[in-house]
């Protein structure tokens, strides 16, 4: 692998082939963003990261700047329409309606896991996928799990969410500093 550095491999993934359809270079991850709340949790959004072709991650970085492809998931498991980048500027129309392979199966996983972390109320999961439909969880993240970028493809973010989750913020400064990137707060 001429020119990557710096990547430690625990196990070698076969991602599902409509996974790799986006891409076939890259390892596509799926992040699905959860909240919990009255000892519940709901999913708030999901979008497929993308790489860029020639790529082998997700995200790449090109003469310093991170280029990544993005596709939104409905709540019940379907791509949408659009896949953008990461200035939001639309590269593609998916005009067939996909189902996200294993779609159930990520949500069970990240309820009955969200449920067991404490302090955290908001987590941003990232998936794949492989060919035989096994979701494999490579990492979640419990600070900044992600706003921005996933707007472009699932606006609005929160959908009927919003005002819970804007209360949920603005209510309370250890939230505020929890998720929301220092440039974002104001």
């Amino acid at each position: 692998m001429g020119g990557v550095h710096d990547f430690i491999i625990q196990e070698c993934v076969h991602q599902h082939p409509i996974l790799a359809s986006f891409n076939d270079t890259s390892a596509n991850m799926l992040r699905v963003c959860s909240w919990r709340h009255r000892n519940t949790v709901d999913i708030l959004f999901a979008a497929a990261r993308i790489g860029i072709p020639g790529s082998v991650t997700d995200i790449a970085f090109v003469n310093g700047e991170e280029k990544v492809r993005m596709i939104g998931i409905t709540r019940d498991g379907y791509f949408r329409e659009k896949i953008v980048n990461q200035d939001g500027i639309l590269e593609k129309n998916n005009n067939t309606r996909i189902a996200v392979p294993g779609w159930n199966k990520i949500v069970n996983i990240i309820k009955e896991n969200h449920l067991k972390i404490d302090n955290f109320d908001i987590v941003g999961w990232d998936f794949t996928v492989d060919s035989k439909e096994n979701p494999i969880c490579f990492e979640w993240n419990v600070q900044w799990p992600g706003t921005v970028l996933y707007q472009y493809v699932n606006g609005p973010l929160w959908g009927t969410f919003s005002e819970d989750i804007l209360s949920f913020l603005r209510d309370n400064k250890r939230n505020q500093d929890n998720y929301i990137p220092w440039y974002l707060q104001l």
